[in-house]
């Protein structure tokens, strides 16, 4: 796949990405999993190649999702929101590591969870008898909550672990790609402001070619100093 162009192996990628998600999604359900698994290799497409890819991934995962009467056309725009904030992420250039993934997944998290529970309850009443968050949100009810409280805590519960747990997945995934691939091959770009912040942070000494001085090895001129000594 290396050897494709770099559109080719993107649509290449996004697809069998898509692919992962529906099989992950299944796999949630088919446990009856309050976890919808559907965006974990769409975090990892694009946190790889950027936005494009990642959308491609996530109209893909939607109407496959549709087809197999697990989620409807509307909450394509979760899946869109996922890949808005993993790319906004990718340019700030954070480190690797854990943690910076569970932030992010905190943060993917408290998105979806609004936007989700705001089409669930306004399109589909609150309840869209395809995922087993219904079961949470029948459980608050009963537990004395009201119908907009319980479908929003359930929506912002579900989508929080779900996020925390793909996010944590994807950024291994990624960084063990990245790893073993170089970001050459996995067409991993920064933007132009991020890149230049990556390498005003990697920089060292750091060389001011307007007053012709090095950082840590050259002082300024004082005004008693000869230009001859």
């Amino acid at each position: 796949m290396n050897g494709l162009p770099r559109t080719a192996r993107m649509l290449a990628l996004a697809t069998l990405c898509a692919a992962l998600n529906l099989v992950a999604a299944v796999l949630a359900a088919r446990f009856y999993l309050p976890l919808y698994l559907d965006s974990l290799f769409t975090i990892t497409l694009t946190l790889s190649f950027g936005p494009i890819a990642g959308l491609i991934a996530a109209t893909l995962t939607n109407v496959g999702l549709h087809l197999l009467n697990r989620t409807f056309i509307a909450f394509v725009l979760c899946h869109y929101l996922t890949v808005v904030l993993t790319d906004v992420y990718r340019r700030r250039a954070p480190p690797r590591g854990v943690g910076p993934y569970v932030l992010l997944g905190f943060v993917l998290g408290f998105g979806n969870g609004l936007l989700g529970s705001l089409i669930s309850f306004v399109v589909f009443g609150g309840i869209t008898g395809l995922h087993a968050v219904d079961d949470v949100t029948m459980a608050l009810i009963l537990g004395g909550q009201n119908l907009i409280a319980a479908v929003f805590s359930a929506g912002m519960l579900t989508n929080l672990v779900d996020k925390v747990v793909s996010a944590i997945v994807a950024g291994i995934l990624f960084d063990a790609l990245q790893r073993r691939y170089g970001s050459s091959m996995m067409g991993r770009e920064r933007s132009r402001s991020g890149r230049l912040q990556w390498l005003r942070r990697r920089e060292a000494p750091m060389v001011h070619h307007r007053s012709g001085l090095v950082k840590g090895t050259m002082k300024r001129p004082s005004p008693g100093d000869s230009p001859n000594t």
